[in-house]
């Protein structure tokens, strides 16, 4: 995806058939940049494609990608099953023949020709095409923003904004630092808070300790981009140890910020003591000290199973293989010399620790085809490449919770005025833009099922 031997990105876009939402405008508006090749289907547009009307003699199709100076390539297509196999899903399903043909011939060329996917709307799988429509790399207009922004920042690129010839671009410390709270709905109130604290004299720790949860929830961003341009090399099982170097980074990140979240907490609750002790895995003090103190966080943290001590249980237990034995594919036998492989890609766990992954598991929703179970009895396995999406989206979704629930003190917030989001939150006025580049969860919808 970037270094010297890398390509350019090239996608597909069926525009007729998509709606004129954020993340299509982004798209359009990052076109080019960074040799990005985003052909459309709209002829009319700079960068488009043509299919030729009729097959030539091998009964292949001739798909043209025109470029704005009127260059570009031309590509072959074998087209002839194409059309009874769409007269037959159209029997089936419903729907019009000549648009069920363009759908299947563009995504058989997405297949071929060093396409990286295709933006449609198209219902490829509700009308039984769902694994070619993965091999094909079908995808929506987010899905296509997220992949597109991961491209640019794999090519030093982290503009954010888009108009005319005129872009906005962030220093790397900033546009991660902003990507990694713009999915916070209330981050601002609780960065209001803080500076009303301060501003009061009562100190600048609540500032710090959100300051950190910036960094750290942006490194491990980073760490994630990292770990996802490895595990897309056009070898992935040459650049494994170097996507587990990048997934353990993550996690050392991830917990640290989920670390400085509740100290953050611990200050603003006022609380006796040191706010060391703080812990979302530390039950004393997360039902003796805060739910006290902060009944409203029952729902939150006041069980095992609450979203928020299933993501640290989760994100703890993996991060603490760091300090012991290698994550890894190989698990040794305790009752005599012996090592289990097993395939590459997968990390293998043993003993009371799986089944404390198993039990905290099944409290996140999407992470159930992640975690699975292995042989011999009691040995579970994580694979890394489909445990981060999901682990991400529960990670910001109990955030929010616990953000949402946690009832701020009004003197505080007043105290802080004057107080411009824009001047403090790092990357606000880009904060929608910032979340579609980097795939995470829309505000509105963060604390939904993933």
């Amino acid at each position: 995806m970037g270094g010297k031997w890398g390509r350019p990105l090239r996608l597909i876009i069926d525009h007729p058939g998509l709606p004129d939402d954020p993340p299509l405008r982004l798209l359009d508006a990052l076109t080019g940049r960074s040799g990005v090749q985003l052909f459309s289907t709209e002829v009319t547009r700079a960068w488009h494609l043509e299919i030729s009307p009729q097959a030539n003699r091998n009964q292949a199709l001739t798909v043209s990608f025109v470029e704005p100076d009127r260059g570009g390539r031309d590509c072959a297509v074998w087209a002839a099953p194409r059309r009874p196999q769409a007269e037959q899903t159209v029997a089936e399903y419903g729907g019009d023949v000549e648009e069920t043909y363009r759908a299947l011939v563009l995504a058989q060329a997405c297949t071929m020709h060093d396409l990286d996917g295709f933006v449609t709307s198209f219902p490829f799988a509700e009308r039984g095409w769902g694994s070619f429509a993965t091999r094909a790399h079908v995808q929506d207009a987010r899905e296509a923003a997220a992949l597109l922004g991961l491209y640019l920042r794999a090519h030093g690129d982290f503009t954010v904004q888009r108009e005319g010839n005129h872009g906005t671009f962030l220093a790397p410390h900033n546009f991660y630092a902003g990507a990694a709270v713009a999915p916070l709905r209330r981050y601002p109130d609780w960065l209001r808070l803080a500076v009303g604290r301060w501003r009061s004299a009562r100190g600048a720790a609540s500032h710090d300790l959100l300051r950190g949860l910036e960094l750290r929830l942006g490194r491990a961003l980073r760490a994630r981009d990292y770990f996802v341009v490895r595990t897309r090399a056009l070898r992935p099982d040459d650049s494994w140890e170097e996507a587990l170097f990048f997934f353990e980074a993550f996690l050392l990140s991830a917990a640290g910020a989920l670390d400085a979240l509740a100290r953050c907490c611990h200050v603003a609750a006022e609380l006796g003591g040191s706010r060391e002790a703080a812990g979302w895995r530390k039950r004393d003090w997360c039902e003796k000290k805060m739910l006290r103190a902060r009944p409203e966080l029952e729902p939150v943290i006041g069980r095992e199973d609450t979203r928020l001590r299933a993501i640290n249980e989760v994100v703890g237990l993996l991060r603490n293989y760091i300090h012991g034995e290698a994550l890894t594919q190989q698990l040794s036998d305790d009752r005599q010399p012996g090592i289990t492989d097993y395939p590459m890609g997968k990390l293998v766990i043993g003993g009371q620790d799986a089944e404390r992954l198993h039990a905290a598991a099944a409290h996140l929703p999407g992470v159930d085809g992640a975690v699975a179970e292995e042989w011999p009895e009691g040995v579970a396995s994580v694979l890394p490449v489909r445990l981060l999406p999901p682990l991400i989206a529960n990670l910001y979704a109990a955030v929010n919770e616990l953000m949402e629930a946690f009832a701020l003190d009004e003197a505080m917030l007043r105290a802080s005025e004057p107080f411009a989001p824009d001047f403090w939150v790092p990357g606000h006025p880009y904060r929608e833009n910032l979340v579609l580049l980097c795939g995470l969860p829309l505000p509105d919808a963060a604390s939904a099922s993933p």
